[in-house]
């Protein structure tokens, strides 16, 4: 969170063009400076988010685990030593007339903080803070237009789950502190995680000139698909199970791309795992190459405890695919070393290899021969909602909100409430996935009240969508009250 607030208000107080603004921020010198004169404000911005985030979701870890959810920050100090952004890359997207400008940075922190707490009574102090995070800003669309920066409008999220790290002094001698921190910790990146890692994020408008859609919307140019194959030579279990003749692990892998996260299936009692007869392949969405890392963690399952860490890889993907020359659907494979992380306990001694299979996918492009799970999205952005009344009333209050529904999915999508407006300005982007029967299905978008009052809908068929396109039209909602209408925007594209 905090390096949003960081690389966010760079752009304020510069008031620089886009062409400046590549060139300074690769300075890391003009980076770090900017970074220490906004030290003041990002720890305001920190310590109300660890009271308005962190504090509920210890005070309910603490509840869940039969202990008096009294937990409370008392004092917050962050020291001195500001953190330190490193590595800042900008890189630009060309799309038609309009340029975007990325910036990628790495946040570390590691001061002299003092944060006072307490829990169960008992004062205490939080030490060993640490934060690592790989943050992104998008700049999008430029235009001269776009007054007063020159751009729509920004867009911030973490290309990874950051790293946090912290204990607390005194605390042990009361409670399974242990046990609890892990807990937390879970809960902490799962808030972080659904709300600015990757695809999730933030959005800023920073002119009233620009279509909201433009810097608010989730556009993707193409796919990545990634089969796990095998891993070889992992680490022999002692203790009981190896006198049973279960003395290798029990296998799965977690393969993650930002906040997306696939789980394979448990390979029993073997060193050498195999999942290519499962022939399944993972699919992560992307809107640029560059900076992108896949994370493959392998675990040993654990039926009475916690499941034991195995190992990971990280591929960057702009390298590997690049360096292969396969930027067009062709399959590559890869064998990497299992590496430890020195933020995950493991009982094992980490070693052994896994072989992967990848294949960049472009959308529109020629992929006739890949058999994975998705062949068209469907992109889909509600703008607006226009003269809505519940049940004929002018004079309730319109609390509405967008419930869109897929033929093939299991759960309709909601968009935040927009409260006391009857004319809500909804800005709600969706992406949809569907398979090769795509032709016969389609999505479902009503416009509700919290009250339950249907105001109508409409439905978008992905055959008709595939010949007409839909940009920025005005539809209506309700054939008996032609006045409420809905604006959105609407296209299919195939891998």
């Amino acid at each position: 969170m905090m390096i949003c607030f960081l690389l966010i208000q760079m752009l304020f107080i510069s008031k620089i063009n886009s062409v400046q603004m590549m060139k300074a921020v690769g300075d890391e010198k003009w980076t770090q400076n900017v970074v220490e004169q906004l030290s003041p404000q990002a720890e305001e911005y920190a310590s109300d988010v660890l009271h308005n985030d962190v504090e509920p979701i210890i005070q309910n870890v603490m509840s869940q685990n039969g202990l008096p959810g009294t937990f409370k920050f008392n004092n917050i100090d962050f020291g001195i030593i500001p953190p330190k952004l490193l590595n800042v890359k900008t890189h630009k997207k060309q799309e038609g007339n309009e340029t975007t400008i990325i910036i990628d940075g790495e946040l570390n922190y590691d001061g002299n903080c003092d944060l006072r707490v307490s829990l169960l009574g008992i004062s205490s102090g939080v030490k060993d803070l640490r934060l690592f995070s790989r943050g992104r800003i998008v700049l999008k669309p430029t235009s001269k237009k776009a007054l007063p920066f020159f751009v729509g409008g920004a867009q911030f999220y973490l290309l990874e789950t950051p790293i946090i790290s912290f204990d607390l002094d005194g605390i042990a001698a009361v409670c399974d502190w242990p046990l609890i921190r892990e807990k937390v910790r879970k809960e902490l990146y799962e808030s972080i995680n659904k709300k600015i890692v990757y695809p999730n994020r933030i959005t800023i408008p920073l002119s009233n000139n620009v279509d909201p859609m433009k810097y608010r919307a989730f556009t993707p140019i193409g796919m990545v698909a990634v089969k796990l194959l095998s891993a070889h030579n992992l680490p022999k279990k002692g203790g009981i199970r190896s006198l049973v003749g279960q003395g290798s692990p029990d296998t799965y892998a977690e393969i993650c791309l930002g906040a997306y996260k696939y789980k394979t299936d448990v390979k029993k009692n073997s060193q050498n795992p195999n999942w290519e007869r499962d022939g399944y392949w993972h699919e992560f969405l992307l809107e640029l190459f560059e900076g992108h890392r896949l994370n493959i963690r392998l675990f040993d399952e654990d039926t009475f405890s916690r499941d034991e860490f195995l190992g990971e890889v990280f591929i960057d993907l702009q390298n590997e695919f690049v360096s292969q020359g396969a930027e067009n659907g062709q399959e590559i494979k890869l064998k990497k070393n299992l590496k430890f992380n020195e933020n995950r306990r493991s009982q094992y001694v980490i070693q052994g290899t896994i072989t992967v299979a990848m294949r960049w996918l472009p959308l529109g492009g020629s992929n006739v021969d890949y058999t994975g799970p998705t062949e068209l999205i469907l992109s889909l952005f509600v703008h607006s909602c226009t003269n809505l009344v519940v049940g004929g009333n002018y004079d309730t209050t319109v609390n509405s909100y967008l419930e869109i529904k897929e033929s093939n999915g299991p759960y309709p999508y909601k968009s935040e409430t927009k409260e006391d407006e009857q004319h809500p300005n909804f800005e709600y982007g969706k992406i949809f996935q569907f398979s090769r029967d795509w032709k016969k299905h389609y999505v479902d978008i009503n416009v509700m009240d919290v009250s339950g009052f249907l105001f109508g809908g409409i439905r978008l068929t992905l055959k008709e969508l595939a010949s007409n396109p839909i940009k920025k039209r005005i539809k209506p909602l309700n054939m008996k009250n032609s006045a409420m209408t809905i604006t959105l925007s609407a296209y299919v594209k195939t891998l």
